[in-house]
């Protein structure tokens, strides 16, 4: 995979959050000498790790994932 290519296995995502929770949430990740997406990546981590997914579950991210593998494939 080229450096500049998107990994399939990566959701991108947009967000709007208010100003004054983003100032919070970049003063913590700096206190933490974190980057700001690693430290949003822990949190969501952190938040999720006793989540189960079923099996069901588990094949619509498979499904998703090689959707966008060809999807991939068709951009090169």
């Amino acid at each position: 995979m080229a450096p500049n290519q998107e990994s399939p296995h990566v959701f991108k995502m947009s967000i709007r959050i208010p100003r004054t929770l983003h100032a919070k949430l970049i003063k913590r990740a700096k206190e933490r000498n974190m980057r700001f997406r690693d430290f949003l990546l822990e949190i969501f981590i952190r938040e999720t790790i006793n989540i189960e997914l079923n099996a069901e579950e588990d094949e619509e991210i498979a499904k998703a994932i090689r959707e966008a593998e060809q999807k991939s494939q068709k951009n090169r």
